[in-house]
């Protein structure tokens, strides 16, 4: 038979092509020929046919499963490059909850209505943070799920171990969060008891001050303008 020569770099696998089907043949079973064009063609030796084709599968077989492989190792580097990501955006947190602690761990409550108010208003912002970072934190908490279901990897005992130090992390957040929250409401009460007692004592003494007065009146209209003022 002959067959068109498609490369011959490798000494013990010839690329060939026959019937428009291309495929390796044992370089030690055919021999180049000079038909007098640019084409090398290639005479097959004694080698019989069924050989060839059997090799031919072999080889087939050998490329089907080479692509198999690859696909695996593609789905392994994605999945290990999603856990790396994980384990960088779940340090990222743990630095963002570090900080946050101590915002939720103050113990300055004012010393006024308008500086406990001031107080509300900056820790009504921090929850509102809290609440973005929690969607966060739910988020992270799904992939590293399906990270760690696909195997036990070492990447995935860490980013099992992150994610759980982090889940525990964030629920002392949220209680030091509602401890300070109870404190300025507390402390937000107190200081209205404060501002009302003291608007009622000066009303008070602003009424005193009015019936100590040896004013009764110079005429009967000033006289009834007393009147009317101190009823």
């Amino acid at each position: 038979d002959v067959l068109t020569l498609l490369n011959s770099s490798n000494k013990d696998w010839w690329k060939v092509e026959v019937n428009d089907r291309q495929g390796f043949v044992p370089a030690a079973y055919v021999k180049k020929i000079e038909p007098g064009s640019q084409h090398y063609h290639t005479a097959m030796a004694t080698q019989q046919p069924s050989s060839i084709n059997a090799r031919q599968n072999q080889l087939e077989d050998q490329y089907q499963k080479l692509l198999m492989l690859g696909e695996q190792r593609k789905r392994k580097l994605e999945e290990s490059c999603k856990g790396y990501q994980l384990l960088r955006e779940a340090n990222d947190l743990a630095e963002w909850i570090r900080s946050r602690e101590a915002v939720a761990m103050q113990s300055e409550i004012g010393t006024d209505l308008e500086e406990v108010e001031v107080l509300q208003k900056k820790f009504d912002d921090f929850k509102g943070d809290l609440k973005a970072n929690e969607v966060r934190l739910q988020e992270m908490n799904q992939i590293a799920t399906a990270l760690t279901a696909v195997g036990q990897t070492e990447t995935a005992v860490r980013i099992r171990q992150q994610i759980e130090d982090l889940n525990q992390r964030w629920k002392n957040l949220e209680k030091q969060t509602e401890e300070r929250e109870q404190q300025l409401g507390s402390a937000h009460e107190v200081q209205r008891f404060h501002r009302d007692i003291d608007e009622t004592r000066d009303w008070i003494q602003e009424k005193n001050d009015a019936l100590d007065s040896d004013d009764f009146g110079r005429d009967l209209r000033s006289v009834q303008a007393l009147q009317r003022k101190h009823e």
